[in-house]
């Protein structure tokens, strides 16, 4: 309902994307993970960082996304925290684990 009132839509039009609520939720979760890789995998393979300053730098940016996205991690941490909802943490973990593919930093 919270969606559908956001974008505007008729609550049949989400159902035509997505098949159930946790097919949602994992969208989202995909979303989220793939942001969050895409903006690490810059620093990691920069070569014209050391070590320690790819080290500082993902914590810096790590620290700005997430201020950036708050009230969304917000919400899906709530969501993934609710006992109703462990199938989708657990599909989660998952997603985030597999989606660990970033080079090795190197020095």
């Amino acid at each position: 309902s919270d969606i559908v009132k956001t974008v505007g839509v008729a609550k049949g039009t989400v159902y035509y994307y997505f098949d159930s609520k946790v097919e949602i939720l994992e969208a989202i979760a995909d979303a989220l993970t793939a942001q969050s890789i895409a903006v690490m995998h810059g620093i990691v393979t920069d070569a014209s960082l050391s070590a320690l300053e790819k080290w500082q730098l993902a914590f810096q940016t790590t620290a700005a996304w997430k201020t950036e996205h708050r009230a969304e991690l917000i919400a899906v941490l709530q969501m993934m925290n609710h006992p109703n909802n462990l199938l989708m943490r657990h599909k989660f973990e998952e997603r985030s684990v597999a989606a660990r593919t970033l080079p090795r930093i190197v020095e």
